[in-house]
């Protein structure tokens, strides 16, 4: 009978440490992985969004640029356009002067003057 009772707490503490395991141990184990699951995916969260903002970062700088840049091309256009309209207001002041000369034969030296 002594057999059987040694065999018997032998096989009683066997279940105490494998209810132990199962009970403690692999919770523990579990939470463990989920914390650290957690943390990948929260350092992985903020890498996503500091990209986020360095992507709103370079849209808005874009869009700066094609602005000042639009600007740049406005400016330089109106700047042509004063240019062509006063070299053409002088060469049409001058072709008006040289018609209104009186005919005397030597118009063809008026015409040097237009260049």
């Amino acid at each position: 009978m002594m057999n059987l009772s040694h065999d018997f707490y032998e096989k009683l503490i066997l279940f105490i440490l494998t209810a132990a395991i199962t009970g403690v141990f692999v919770p523990l184990l579990f939470k463990w992985r989920d914390e650290r699951k957690l943390g990948e995916q929260k350092a992985h969260e903020a890498q996503l969004a500091r990209q986020g903002k360095i992507i709103e970062a370079q849209v808005a700088l874009l869009e700066n640029l094609a602005k000042q840049l639009w600007e740049f091309q406005n400016l330089a256009f109106l700047i042509w356009m004063r240019l062509f309209n006063q070299a053409f207001s002088v060469r049409h002041q001058s072709i008006v002067q040289l018609f209104q000369q009186p005919f005397d034969g030597g118009w063809t030296d008026g015409i040097d003057t237009l260049g």
